[in-house]
Parts: structure tokens; sequence; C-alpha cells
């Protein structure tokens, strides 16, 4: 029989030797195999290996870029997010940044992708919201995931972690207006063995010591904040490090809610400058 890979446009079906004709697709027992979508292939002996190159006409053949399309799928799955048994929890890793995050219902966990032990860092959320109303990460938040992305549902707030090339995105959806007055503020505890510097500019450097320079070499940021309401309308926000905890505050008096707060997390080599403390 064929077993079918499905890669956008393109479907490729895998040969499976001596499969009994019963579990066989029927569009494959009907029409012969199909090797790009909607292209019928001759019917074969199901008996005897298929090669490709002797039924394929120059009118049925794959575009020419399908492999490169294969390629590009098989790179993006890299990123996506799945349930690891080993550590219990999920995971995904990141390539282009040289990070393993490991994903909770109230935040995240970053080691290098190789050497995972050479340092981490862990931010997991307090609360959001006034000193009068506050929502705060429960245990019994629902996980999803599709893809690269990943969603926790705490009713009055979502969690929603986006893994890319260009970094992880970890997405505070407010879904109501906090009663109370003053500005709405979103707090993150940080556990790490690395130091934090806050470099201004709504970013956070975490950094380890050179043993030869004696300086500080930035490993990863916490930046990029912007924050939006369900207008698309852009909220004034500020990122500050306060006694080990990273203070998002958001000026939403006027917002139309929900709302979306959006730090993005990276390596320091990816960024390539302002590395150095």
């Amino acid at each position: 029989m064929f077993a079918p890979i499905q890669v956008g446009s393109i479907e490729v079906r895998r040969w499976v030797h001596g499969a009994p004709d019963h579990v066989a697709d029927r569009q494959v027992r009907d029409q012969g195999p199909i090797f790009s979508s909607g292209t019928p292939l001759p019917a074969v002996d199901r008996q005897q290996p298929l090669f490709l190159g002797a039924v394929l006409s120059a009118q049925e053949l794959p575009p020419q870029n399908w492999q490169d399309e294969v390629q590009k799928a098989i790179a993006k799955s890299e990123y996506y997010i799945s349930y690891q048994e080993h550590v219990n929890a999920y995971q995904s890793p990141n390539r282009a940044q040289d990070l393993r995050i490991t994903y909770r219902t109230d935040g995240f966990r970053m080691t290098p992708r190789v050497q995972d032990s050479t340092w981490s860092v862990d931010l997991a959320l307090k609360h959001i919201g006034r000193k009068d109303h506050r929502y705060e990460p429960g245990p019994s938040a629902s996980l999803t995931t599709q893809n690269e992305t990943l969603i926790a549902d705490h009713g009055d707030f979502t969690m929603e972690y986006r893994n890319t090339e260009d970094g992880m995105r970890q997405d505070f959806r407010v879904q109501r207006k906090p009663s109370g007055s003053g500005p709405l503020e979103v707090r993150l505890r940080t556990t790490t063995d690395l130091t934090a510097v806050d470099k201004g500019a709504n970013a956070i450097l975490f950094c380890k010591p050179n043993s030869e320079t004696g300086a500080l070499d930035g490993q990863v940021w916490y930046k990029d904040l912007a924050v939006s309401d369900a207008h698309g309308q852009e909220l004034e926000a500020t990122m500050r490090l306060e006694h080990g905890t990273i203070v998002m505050t958001v000026l939403d008096d006027n917002a139309t809610y929900p709302i979306l707060i959006d730090p993005l997390s990276t390596t320091a080599s990816w960024i390539g400058e302002g590395n150095r403390v």
C-alpha cells in the first residue's frame, strides 16, 4: 500500500511492499497512487516495488520545487511544540535561537538547545491586574497545542506561546478589564543562574560572567514589548526589572478589551549587538 505524506499542495505516497490489498487506500486501488494533488498515476502491480521513474509521464511529474517544499515543511516542524514524556511537559527546540523551551500553564523555562545544563531562565506569572483586582494563574488552566503554538487558558486571560525562527513569543491576552484604578500590570517572577540586567527601552538581558574579561556576556533577551487593544490600537506600555521581577505596565484607560501584551524571547547572539554589559 501507499502511506500518504501531505506537504502543502503535494501528497507523496510511500510504497509499503507486500501490504495486503484490503488495507490499501481505496483511491489507490481504484485509480493508482497519487503523487501530486489531483494527479492519478497509472495502476501498478501491488506485489512489486514501485519505481516512480518507470511510470511517471511528463504531464504527471510533480512540480519541480516539490523537494524544496518538503524541506521547508520539515524545517518548520522543528519548531512545533509537543508533549515530551521524559520531562512530563510540553517542549520545543528553537534551532535559529539555539534555545530549548519547556512550557507550563504559568510560564516557561529556557535553556540552550544542545548544552542545556549551561544555564537556565525561568519566568513564572505572578499576576495580571491592579492593586485592587488581580488575575492569577491557577492549576485548572487548560492546555491546547497546534504546531508551533500552545495556549494556556485561565478564563480571564490566556498565555499564548508561539515558537518561530524569530524567537519564542509569549502573548498575554487579557479578556476582561480588571476593576480598580491605576495602570494594568503584568508581573513575572524570574528564577535563573544568570544575571538579569535592565537595558532600558523595554528590554531585559540575561547575562553570565566572562571568565577572561570579567564582563557580563548576554545569553538571552526578553524584549520587543508591544501592546494593542481589540481595535488594534497600540497602547503605551513599559517593561522594567524590579527586585528580580519583570514588571510590564500598560496604560489601558481608554482601551477596548480584550488586549494583547506581546514580548519576545531571543538569544543574545541572534541580535548581534548590545550583548555585553
